[in-house]
């Protein structure tokens, strides 16, 4: 969440920092401030002690429509340089200005309907008055003074404000009010030195007639904005907060519950603090305060709801069939995704059984040549994430989807037909690159339909359970093929069929993607023809999306940060399947086949994801209701802190039961605790990034999911002689300490961190999920 402050007269914005250090300490890690500096160099303001360095600021050197609006100006420049903000924030002069700003943005919204309000909220402490930039505005009751009001009410104007008889003004009874709210206003604010004594205030104006009065006399002169005399249709329209101490001067106090009602009445929350005219600081009001700030944002958050929700009902008819789900409609494509995703994995998990074969066939007796046709499909998966996944952006999830399903087909009849190793694994490259897309578009596809839902663990759990049934899977097929007897092309030409296979289902499955970029960049939100998703991208939008995978890699520290650990700890539960087998067939004397079979406790460790998830779905949603129905992303982490430590624990205990004397069933059950744990935190962290990057979803979870790739390649050549030559029990203890000393402190030092960490990542959402 990013807030735009604004200060008081005398002060500037490090001063303002300075003042709001207890608001700002109980802030969230990732919350911002942002602090705008007045143009104009003025005095001290009074209270503000020695210690405070100059230069000292104002927005205003006076308050006529012109001037009003050059501090506008200055301020909707701020905005357009470093903005969008989330809230808007001012003290004293600077709640003044939001508040013109604000009710000037009311006035847009209204002349042009569906345009979006700049802030989403606002907070005015002990605000002073606003006034009009508008030269037209009350100008009925500034002119047209008859003798007696310039003579007789007006004389020695703002003096005497308080004790003077404005009900005797002539004309309409606005003009009474407009002058009696004027006259208290500068009349306290010189006395006060809110303003500096020689700032022309066009009083001139009011001595003479208009006829001698001089254009910049009546342009000088401040056009108060009083609730009774701005137009009733113009009312700030978004959530405020309103707050004033106790000890403030009565008439700054009523002149700051008098802006209140230029603000949406049934959109303002009123507070009063201990203090005078200051912000809150003791504990108490800034906790009070925090909260209606929360207040505000959930208000923010209704009104974004309700917009949505209208926008949704005038373009339902013209939506696409997939822009309108149904529950039976959102859990076809789930089911229809992760079927392709278990597919693709099965079959691109023959290879690393086949390796014997792969041996026999082209004479290579050694192993680690063999295996970089393995490594070098993982590192092949690197690529395709980083350029097919951020396309799926612009042409649509199942374009892309289907255009690997092809791909992964022809380019596995290469490796069928390859004459020589070099070739074959060349090909193992490309065919890598080709099925990646179930790796990143099938979070991408969950994210379409269920990010705005809590439950989004649900699919993503099926998803995480195809991603270990698969190699399961691939294993069982793969000894089949082995003991039947098979040549090494059927492996591939089994995967060639069956992907193509694939293809035309997955033609008949709706397009999830509901927001789409146009070629120049841009985003269109709602309901996206099918001929925007076909359209094709400039070469400006072209470099975009190629680029944009390494781009959120390389700025984004909460991707490479989660994505190098996510990486690490997959790596060993990579080299626990494979140091899993090794024991089973080489330490305690199994076939393979039956080997095969006891990983598959391995695939139902992950199927209990299923299970829990529902208890960290209701951990989120008490999280949530505590927050006052915002939810910080990291609160999708917290049932992850009862189940890490199991991680290091199943590996210690493999470790020790890894003997021959040991049954293979120790083996297999701590394997599908590793399996399980893992998992559930892959998955964690993958929701985790999803809720931070739910507009590019595909191209941010292709990014996290790079520096997996060179830990897995590596992970697949030391596996199996790092069990060979140090044997089960050394191998799973150096697991098993490296998962105890990295691993779990690794994740708590991300769930500690994390805000801080996606504050400093400048493409991710900040702050509370809304």
């Amino acid at each position: 969440m990013r807030i735009l402050c604004l200060h008081g007269y005398g002060t500037s914005g490090a001063i303002l920092r300075s003042q709001l250090d207890a608001f700002i300490h109980r802030a969230d890690a990732s919350d911002e401030f942002v602090f705008l500096d007045g143009e104009y160099e003025c005095q001290r303001a009074h209270g503000i002690g020695k210690f405070a360095q100059p230069p000292f600021r104002c927005f205003n050197q006076s308050f006529g429509p012109h001037a009003i609006q050059s501090s506008l100006d200055h301020l909707q420049d701020f905005i357009d340089d470093e903005g969008p903000f989330d809230g808007l924030l001012g003290f004293s002069q600077g709640g003044s200005l939001a508040l013109a700003y604000l009710i000037q943005m009311a006035e847009t919204m209204a002349a042009n309907p569906g345009t979006p309000p700049a802030f989403s909220f606002a907070v005015f402490l002990s605000t002073i008055v606003a006034f009009s930039p508008d030269p037209n505005f009350c100008s009925h009751l500034i002119t047209g003074l008859a003798p007696s009001d310039r003579e007789n009410v007006l004389a020695g104007f703002p003096r005497g404000a308080t004790h003077n008889d404005y009900a005797a003004l002539t004309g309409a009874p606005e003009r009474a009010i407009f002058f009696s709210s004027l006259g208290k206003v500068l009349e306290t604010s010189i006395v006060g030195g809110f303003i500096a004594p020689d700032t022309p205030l066009g009083l001139e104006a009011l001595l003479h007639s208009e006829s001698v009065a001089t254009n910049n006399d009546i342009d000088h002169l401040p056009r108060i904005m009083h609730p009774v005399i701005a137009s009733p249709a113009c009312r700030v329209p978004v959530p405020t907060v309103h707050v004033v101490g106790a000890l403030d001067d009565p008439l700054l106090v009523s002149m700051s519950k008098l802006m209140e009602g230029l603000c949406e009445a049934t959109l303002t929350r009123s507070l009063v603090h201990d203090g005078g005219h200051d912000v809150p600081r003791k504990p108490r009001d800034v906790q009070a305060l925090w909260s209606a700030v929360e207040w505000a944002t959930r208000e923010a958050a209704k009104q974004v709801c309700t917009k949505m929700e209208k926008t949704a009902r005038t373009t339902l008819s013209t939506a696409r069939y997939s822009d309108n789900w149904s529950s039976k409609g959102g859990w076809y494509l789930v089911c229809a995704y992760c079927a392709w995703e278990t597919i693709a994995l099965t079959l691109s998990t023959l290879y690393s059984f086949a390796q014997p074969v792969v041996q026999e066939t082209y004479g290579v007796g050694n192993v680690q040549i063999v295996t970089l046709g393995q490594s070098m499909q993982i590192m092949g998966n690197m690529l395709g994430v980083s350029l097919l996944s951020p396309l799926s952006d612009v042409f649509g999830r199942k374009t892309v989807t289907i255009f690997s399903m092809v791909a992964y087909s022809v380019l596995n009849l290469g490796t069928a037909y390859a004459p020589n190793l070099p070739t074959l694994i060349l090909f193992m490259f490309l065919s890598g690159a080709a099925w990646s897309t179930s790796l990143s578009l099938v979070p991408a596809v969950f994210s379409d339909l269920y990010l705005d839902r809590d439950d989004i663990g649900q699919p993503i759990a099926l998803f995480v359970i195809g991603a270990s049934v698969g190699p399961t899977l691939g294993g069982v097929v793969a000894t089949a093929l082995m003991d039947a007897g098979a040549d090494l092309k059927w492996y591939f030409l089994i995967t060639a069929f069956v992907s193509a296979a694939c293809a035309i289902p997955m033609s008949f499955v709706p397009e999830s993607l509901n927001a789409a970029r146009a070629g120049d960049g841009s985003k269109v939100t709602g309901p996206v023809p099918q001929t925007k998703l076909d359209a094709s991208p400039t070469p400006r939008g072209r470099w975009y999306f190629l680029t944009r995978v390494w781009y959120l890699l390389a700025t984004e520290p909460i991707i490479w940060i989660t994505g190098i650990y996510n990486g690490l700890a997959n790596g060993v539960f990579v080299l626990t399947v494979g140091g899993s087998i090794t024991t089973l067939t080489e330490f305690k004397g199994l076939p393979l086949m039956e080997a095969a079979i006891s990983i598959i406790f391995m695939a139902i460790g992950v199927v209990l994801v299923w299970f829990v998830m529902p208890t960290q779905t209701r951990l989120y949603r008490e999280d949530k209701k505590r927050h006052h129905g915002r939810a910080l992303p990291e609160s999708r982490l917290l049932l992850v802190h009862d189940v890490i430590w199991m991680f290091p624990a199943a590996l210690a205990w493999s470790a020790f039961t890894g003997g021959a004397a040991w049954g293979k069933w120790h083996q297999a059950v701590t394997g599908g605790v590793v399996a399980f744990t893992d998992s559930f935190l892959y998955q964690c962290l993958l929701i985790y990034i999803l809720d931070l990057y739910p507009e590019e979803a595909a191209s941010a979870t292709a990014a996290w999911l790079i520096p997996c790739f060179p830990v897995q390649a590596a992970a697949v050549h030391f596996g199996v002689p790092m069990f060979q030559k140090l044997g089960p029990e050394w191998a799973f203890g150096l697991l098993a300490v490296f998962t105890a000393g990295f691993v779990v402190p690794g994740f708590y030092a991300i769930k500690r961190y994390g805000p801080a960490m996606r504050g400093r990542s400048p493409a991710t959402k900040k702050g509370f999920r809304l």
